[in-house]
C-alpha cells in the first residue's frame, strides 16, 4: 500500500503509535518514518523525513 501510495505522489506518511505497541512502531520504522516528540492521547506521532521518500527508494 505505501508503495502504492508514493508511486501516485504521497511523500509523507504519519502513524499515531501507542508506545507499549513495538509491533506498530516497527511497520512505521519500516516504512520510513522516525518518532517525533509529539505526543497525542498518549500515542507518539511518527511521521516520515522530508526525504524519506528518496532514502526509501535506495532500501529497495
Amino acid at each position: 500500500m505505501a508503495q502504492w501510495l508514493r508511486e501516485r505522489g504521497v511523500a509523507r506518511f504519519v502513524a499515531h503509535v501507542h508506545p507499549d505497541h513495538r509491533a506498530s512502531a516497527g511497520i512505521a520504522r519500516s516504512l520510513g518514518m522516525e518518532p517525533s516528540e509529539e505526543v497525542h492521547d498518549d500515542e507518539e506521532l511518527w511521521t516520515t523525513a522530508p526525504d524519506a521518500e528518496r532514502r526509501h527508494d535506495r532500501r529497495s
